[in-house]
């Protein structure tokens, strides 16, 4: 079963000590880019994202 906990992006980060993103009943907030405050693409293709439902709507 897949879950946040899986999450590549979510490891990758852990990884290179950058960190959790923050988590809001229990979904996910998103790694950000160096560009923008914006979730990264891989990010915003993610079912745990807080905003998925509106932005794949």
């Amino acid at each position: 079963m897949e879950t946040i906990e899986n999450c590549r992006v979510l490891k990758n980060a852990i990884s290179r000590c950058i960190g959790y993103p923050d988590l809001i009943d229990g979904k996910c907030q998103g790694y950000c880019t160096e560009e923008s405050d914006d979730p990264c693409e891989q990010c915003k293709r993610c079912r745990y994202l807080q905003n998925w439902e509106a932005a794949n709507a």
